[in-house]
Formats: C-alpha cells, sequence, structure tokens
C-alpha cells in the first residue's frame, strides 16, 4: 500500500482515483453498513457472540432500596438469537445456559427484559403511560418498595379502601393537611398517643363530647383559661376538691352555697353584707355593734342605763309580790377557734391543705419533646446520622461541642468525629484536564480508543440557556405559583433539591413569592448537574448509577446562627448548594466511583465550586463521600460566572485544595 501511494504521487488526481478499489453489489451505498465495531470481524451480531453485553437501562437504584438484580453471564455463540435494527432496536432470545433471557429494547435503553431466574425488569428513559379501559388486579406475593423521587398525586374517583394487617407507618418531614367534607370516625382498640411539639388548636361548630370511662387528667404547666357564652354544669359524683396556692376569686352577681354541713373558716376577712340574713346556733364573737338587739334572755353584765332600765331604777312600792324575768337557756356549742396559727397549718398540713405545684421544674419532660436544648440549639427534634452530617456542615455547628457530645451520646454520630485526616488514601488528580475516552463515536471513527481533552477553563462567564417550557419566570408569569411541584426540567421538579433523602424540607416558610422565583432560577443551574449522570445520553461509565440529591434547601432553626463567610448550608438556604450522592444499583453508595465522578465533573461540568466531600461521621465508622456543588449567583436575566474551583474535604477538614483526592475505606 505504501509502494502504490508513492506511485500516485507524479499522477494526475483523476488517474489516482482509479487505484481504488471498486464498489460492488453488496456493498451499504449510503455509508452505514458494516458498522464500525463489525469491520473486519464477524458479521454476526456482536451481542450473540458474547463480546457485548446490552440492558435495559434503569441507572442505579434509590437510596436504600436492594433492585436485586443477579449478575448474569454473556450469550454464549449459537445460544442467542439478536434482531438489531439500524437503529439500534435489540429483540434477544439467549438460550445460554445460567443465562436465559428474553430482551425487547429501544434505542434509547426503554423496553423490557425477562432475565433468567425469571425476573421482569421494565425500564424507561422518558415517561410511562399506562391506560386500563377496565378493571386491573395486581397480586404481589412479596414485599414491595415503591420510591418516587419527585411529587406524587393519587386520585380516586370512588372509594378508596386500605387494609393493613400489620403496623401502618406514615412519616411526614412537611405539613399534613386534610379536608373531610362529611364526617370522620376513628375507632381505636387500643392507646392514642401524641406528641406536639408546637401548639395545637380546635374549633367546633356544633356540640363537643367527651366520654371518657376512666380517669381524666390535664396537667398545665403555664395559665389555663375557660370562656362559657352561656351556662355551665360541673357535676361531680364524689368530691370536688379545689385548693389554689394564691387566690381564689368568685364574682357574679348571685351565688349560692347550700350544705347540709358547711365550714368556712379564717383568720381575717369580712362576711355578710348590708341585707345579709343570718342563721346559726351559736357565735362566738368578741363585738357585735349592732342598732337593734332582740334576745329572749341575757347572761352579762351591761354598761349604762337602756330605756326599759330606767323605771326599774325606781324603788317599787310596798306589796305583796316580786318582780320576775324569763330565763331561757340556748346551746352553747364550741368548736375550734380558727385563729391564724390553726389556719397556717390546716393550710399546710391537713387534709384540706393546698396543693402545691412543682410541674416540670427543670424543664425534663419539656426537653424530651423539644431537643433544641439537648442538641445545644442546632434543632428542635430528633436527629438522624444524615441530617447531623447536614448540621456538620456548617463551621459554627461542628465548632458546638454540646451538639458532638449530645450526638456521640445518642449513637448517631461516630466518636471519631474529630479526625483531622484519613486513614488512607489513594488516586490524587490535579487541576490538569484528564485525558479521557469519548463515549459515543462520531461518524464512522475506526479508533473508539482516541483520547480527548476538554477546553475548560475558570472564570466563565456566559448566559445560561434556559427552555422556555420550564423557565419559571414564564410560570409566574402565567399565575402559576412556584412550589415543590414546579418542574425545571424534563423529570425535575422543585421537590429534587428540596423534599430531598437527607434532610428534607418544605417551601411552607418562604412567604416571599420572589424569593421561591429566586430560588427556582437558582435550582434551573442544578439541572445540568443531574441530567449529566441520569440521562440517557449520560457517559456509559455512570450506566448503571443514579446521582440523587441528598440536601439542598436548608431551613435553619430559631436558634441556629449560620456562617455566612464559609457556610456551606448559608449558600444550600439560598438555593446555591446542592449535595449529590451516587448510588448503584443495590441502593448503596458508589463510593469508588463517586471519586471517578468528580473527575468527570471537574472537566466536563461547569459549576462555581466542588467539593469531594468525605467523612466518617457513621456510627460503625464507615466511610462516606458526598459531592458538594455550588452554583454561582445568578445575574438578571440568567448571567452567570462560573470559578470551576474544586477541592477535598475529608470530616469537613480541606484535605487539598484544587486538587481531588481519594480517600480509601479501612474498614
Amino acid at each position: 500500500m505504501a509502494n502504490r501511494e508513492e506511485k500516485t504521487l507524479n499522477i494526475s488526481a483523476a488517474k489516482a482515483a482509479s487505484f481504488k478499489e471498486k464498489p460492488s453489489g453488496r456493498d451499504d451505498p449510503l455509508g452505514i453498513f458494516p458498522r464500525v465495531d463489525y469491520e473486519e470481524a464477524s458479521s454476526v451480531n456482536n451481542i450473540a457472540r458474547g463480546t457485548k453485553r446490552v440492558n435495559v437501562d434503569i441507572s442505579g437504584s434509590c437510596p436504600g432500596m436492594d433492585l436485586g438484580l443477579k449478575p448474569e453471564p454473556v450469550s454464549v455463540y449459537p445460544n442467542s438469537k439478536v434482531t438489531e435494527t439500524a437503529r439500534g432496536h435489540i429483540i434477544e432470545v439467549d438460550d445460554t445456559p445460567d443465562g436465559e433471557r428474553i430482551m425487547i429494547r429501544h434505542r434509547t435503553g426503554s423496553g423490557v427484559e425477562m432475565r433468567a431466574d425469571g425476573t421482569m425488569v421494565y425500564g424507561s428513559t422518558n415517561n410511562t403511560v399506562r391506560v386500563t379501559a377496565h378493571d386491573e388486579k395486581v397480586i404481589v406475593d412479596g414485599d414491595g418498595e415503591l420510591h418516587y423521587c419527585g411529587n406524587l398525586k393519587l386520585k380516586v374517583s370512588g372509594d378508596f379502601d386500605i387494609e393493613v394487617g400489620g403496623d401502618f407507618n406514615v412519616k411526614c418531614d412537611g405539613d399534613i393537611e386534610q379536608t373531610v367534607k362529611r364526617g370522620y370516625i376513628l375507632d381505636i382498640g387500643g392507646s392514642k398517643e401524641e406528641q406536639i411539639l408546637g401548639g395545637t388548636s380546635l374549633t367546633v361548630g356544633g356540640d363537643k363530647t367527651n366520654f371518657v370511662h376512666g380517669n381524666a387528667n390535664d396537667i398545665i404547666k403555664k395559665t389555663k383559661g375557660m370562656f362559657v357564652g352561656e351556662d355551665q354544669n360541673n357535676n361531680t359524683g364524689g368530691t370536688l376538691f379545689m385548693t389554689a396556692e394564691k387566690e381564689v376569686t368568685f364574682t357574679s352577681k348571685s351565688i349560692n352555697l347550700a350544705a347540709s354541713s358547711l365550714s368556712l373558716a379564717g383568720d381575717s376577712g369580712t362576711i355578710g353584707g348590708e341585707e345579709i340574713v343570718m342563721y346559726g346556733k351559736t357565735a362566738h364573737i368578741p363585738r357585735i355593734n349592732s342598732t337593734s338587739i332582740h334576745a329572749t334572755t341575757f347572761h352579762g353584765d351591761l354598761q349604762g342605763c337602756s330605756t326599759s332600765s330606767l323605771s326599774a331604777n325606781v324603788s317599787a312600792g310596798v306589796g305583796g309580790g316580786g318582780h320576775s324575768a324569763s330565763n331561757t337557756n340556748a346551746t352553747d356549742k364550741t368548736t375550734q377557734q380558727p385563729t391564724k396559727t390553726l389556719m397556717n397549718s390546716a393550710l399546710e398540713n391537713s387534709t384540706v391543705a393546698i396543693q402545691r405545684m412543682s410541674i416540670d421544674e427543670d424543664k425534663a419532660l419539656f426537653n424530651q419533646l423539644n431537643r433544641l436544648e439537648h442538641y445545644g440549639g442546632v434543632s428542635t427534634t430528633d436527629l438522624n446520622t444524615m441530617q447531623i452530617r447536614s448540621k456538620l456542615r456548617d463551621p459554627n455547628n461542628a465548632r458546638n461541642e454540646k451538639f458532638l457530645t449530645a450526638c456521640i451520646a445518642d449513637g448517631t454520630l461516630s466518636p471519631h468525629v474529630s479526625r483531622l485526616s484519613p486513614a488512607a488514601t489513594g488516586r490524587s488528580v490535579s487541576k490538569d484536564k484528564v485525558a479521557v475516552r469519548g463515549g459515543t463515536p462520531l461518524g464512522r471513527s475506526r479508533n473508539p480508543a482516541k483520547l480527548y481533552k476538554s477546553n475548560q477553563i475558570t472564570n466563565v462567564k456566559t448566559d445560561f440557556f434556559v427552555d422556555p417550557l420550564f423557565n419559571p419566570v414564564n410560570q409566574v408569569a402565567l399565575g402559576l405559583p412556584i412550589t415543590s411541584r414546579t418542574r425545571l426540567a424534563p423529570g425535575i421538579s422543585m421537590a429534587k433539591f428540596v423534599s430531598t433523602h437527607g434532610d428534607p424540607v418544605t417551601l411552607t416558610h418562604i412567604l416571599d413569592d420572589d424569593e421561591r422565583l429566586r430560588l427556582a432560577k437558582q435550582y434551573m443551574l442544578h439541572t445540568s448537574v443531574l441530567k449529566a449522570v441520569n440521562a440517557k445520553d449520560s457517559p456509559r461509565q455512570f450506566k448503571n448509577f443514579r446521582l440523587v440529591v441528598v440536601e439542598g434547601l436548608y431551613r435553619a432553626e430559631s436558634g441556629e446562627n449560620l456562617d455566612v463567610s464559609d457556610g456551606i448550608n448559608y449558600l444550600m438556604s439560598r438555593g446555591r448548594t446542592v449535595v449529590y450522592e451516587l448510588i448503584d444499583e443495590k441502593g448503596q453508595q458508589a463510593v469508588e466511583k463517586t471519586f471517578d465522578l468528580a473527575v468527570y465533573f471537574k472537566d466536563n461540568l461547569n459549576y462555581e465550586k466542588m467539593i469531594l466531600d468525605y467523612d466518617n461521621y457513621n456510627p460503625d465508622d464507615s466511610l462516606n463521600v458526598n459531592l458538594v456543588i455550588t452554583m454561582p449567583e445568578i445575574t438578571p436575566p440568567y448571567t452567570v460566572t462560573y470559578k470551576n474551583e474544586f477541592e477535598t474535604r475529608y470530616n469537613n477538614i480541606t484535605q487539598t485544595t484544587n486538587e481531588l483526592l481519594e480517600v480509601l475505606r479501612t474498614n
């Protein structure tokens, strides 16, 4: 061939063309076939020959969900029959021992696959639509898991019946709102327990009846008020006992107290009134101030002269008999006088003593409900390890010794949280571009192993392109509010960055519509991160993995002071920073593959800053890795400047700057 090229140097182009091989009737006039991977090779499909393995695309799993897919051998010729079209559609019927399967696959990766063990795999790289004209029955003999990474709406036109043979557990990180147009019946065979961290309010338009067969106790630490617009009846079958440490006041136009035996005692005070009529047996009173006293008999001494005694003071004449006076004896009943000493003793040490109140003075019960004191002002509710990891991204929380001590004591944080450097490291990649192989051949290239480098640079100022269909500005202009259902890209809504896997929140605390719009625009930048891995045209090395948002919008607690200067959580509260996690088909973190993804992002993604973040915060001291990506602040309408900086951190301590360092598992 080399000699031919040398000979044609001195001849015309037309004559040189005559030396070329002439096409035969078997050649494809369009030059498409044979494809590059079949040149100088067998024409039998490479899937059938076992040199290539193709499956329905499922792109990894979700955190904690194992798909349970077993590895299968490649096809062994001639056991597999494969039909592959020019555009890439594949139908495969494989009889390879231990690898028997049937697959129908669309060129995009969507399809259905019947695996060797009988497992059915359905995969769709875009939307899925299922319509049933009549009834539908579904029977699952085993367990089931259903995971929606976005929003879910369920509408039933008729009755909706749920029967649960075991426990029914609902965990909601946001609000629960129920609207019942008719009645609401709740029948509980056992006990009911409610814990409410905030307040509770009940409004009833009609009557309300509480029927308790056992005891009922209301324990109120502060003030209780009761307001009744009309009548109130308190009827007690036994004893009504009321005490107050300070004062009891009854005020009314008319008060009636009736008893067959009545005790009313006090060492000081006032009893009676201008029109009060008193009836009694005996009165022990040192002094009576009265206008008139009427009594049948008087015993004792008198000072002064009354009107009747003036005539009695004159000597009577001589007569036959003396003057007589009536003498009626009344009962002189006595009880114990309620002196000050006696009353003080009765109020403290008797059956009618004041009940001294001491309700959760040390706040032990309250602190079990509200965890703000326990966590040093960081959280009002109990935290799991993923939520603790999110809190520790803020330097102020990382320096909160009370918070760290509480988490370690709870068993939700490794005691090695303060470890400054990892035990073992592996690969490292500098700021220089890494040569990579292309994933999709262009044209009829016969060198698929060719390496190339991207031309990414720092401080890239550009206008971010926004699809008008998903532009949140356009949605607001149409009168649509920004909610968790607001779509930012195909298959990506606001819920993806708000109701996250690791530390979910809601948008209910953001009342400003402009702030919600600003957040939606910032998250538009982050859609490119998800699409770089989860899209159907993503690099082949990440085909069996899924990139999920583990931390998105951050909502600080009332007592939490976020670091503005170097606080990732502050940037997350602004919608600029999002924490990602790479998940494999078993629902587990792909620790080693995350380093490869960081290298890929370094050379192929624009951002402000990327952190390859390792830690040993898990209670079992296992290694965790996340990608923390910060996007630049958008200058209206959509102008951004990408700095493309990156670093590696371990336990929130910077290990390298503008260098990616792999941390290895040691357990």
